[in-house]
């Protein structure tokens, strides 16, 4: 912990813009108007998983809540995921993961990670995104990673997810962000790709198609011209609450496909 939090004092020396060739590459992340509305505390969405397009896999436990520190509130973004089979690369993608992020901008400030398969990764990052550096660890039993990452309007993978959910989105707009996952820092460029309806419980429920490509980057701040680390696309529901219903497309270590399986929201607000 005090290795994490000196490393980042030191990094927030040399400023933004002149250590984070990846910069150039981002855009502005713009939020809803009615972004701080949509979210609400206590509630959980349940999704299964399915990998390769067919085999189910297990569930994801997605839930939202605030919390009051001494330095005022903040977003808990939570994610729980219970595997149904021992699938190496699905485990390696699951785990237990919770990250707090700020009020204002949905951006994360730590990221705590564990994951699911028998040799546990552990991983740990701490954003300052003012001063545009987070300093990520990445650990087992037999080895340790750690990066201090420079950039502005990093997400996390469970930060993207609710993002997705508050994020203004027209058919003209291209977004791209930095995507910190362990000790690696990825490019996500988010595209709206179309609208269509989704059946849920009996009822068609309208859905805005999200784009969500992940490219790698080299030290230097460019694309790896390559395929895409990750290609997904999200359909966010167009209902009060903006749920995301599905979530398709290619990982790094297969296809995978997360179908929301139910909606839980605390009692003083049905």
């Amino acid at each position: 912990m005090l290795l994490l939090a000196a490393g980042l004092a030191t990094g927030c020396a040399g400023g933004l813009d002149a250590e984070a060739p990846s910069s150039r590459l981002v855009t502005d992340m713009p939020l809803r108007a009615d972004a701080r509305s949509v979210l609400i505390p206590g509630e959980t969405c349940t999704y299964g998983v399915s990998w390769g397009g067919v085999l189910p896999v297990g569930r994801v436990e997605y839930s939202y809540d605030e919390i009051e520190t001494e330095e005022g509130k903040l977003l808990v973004f939570s994610g729980v995921t219970e595997p149904l089979l021992r699938i190496k690369a699905f485990l390696r993608a699951a785990g237990t993961i919770r990250t707090l992020a700020d009020p204002e901008t949905f951006l994360p400030v730590s990221t705590f990670w564990v994951t699911a398969d028998d040799d546990p990764h552990t991983r740990t990052i701490w954003f300052d995104q003012k001063a545009g550096v987070a300093f990520a660890g990445k650990w087992t039993r037999k080895f340790v990673q750690a990066a201090e990452i420079r950039g502005k309007n990093m997400l996390d993978p469970i930060g993207a997810i609710f993002y997705g959910r508050v994020v203004l989105i027209d058919p003209e707009s291209e977004i791209r962000v930095l995507m910190v996952e362990g000790a690696r820092v990825h490019l996500m460029t988010i595209r709206h790709a179309g609208e269509e309806h989704i059946m849920f419980k009996g009822e068609r429920v309208p859905c805005t198609k999200v784009s969500l490509r992940t490219d790698r980057l080299r030290d230097d701040g460019t694309l790896i011209d390559e395929k895409p680390w990750n290609d997904l696309v999200a359909w966010v529901a167009e209902i009060p609450g903006r749920p995301i219903m599905r979530i398709s497309g290619k990982l790094k270590s297969g296809s995978v496909a997360l179908k929301l399986a139910a909606r839980t929201l605390p009692e003083t607000t049905r």
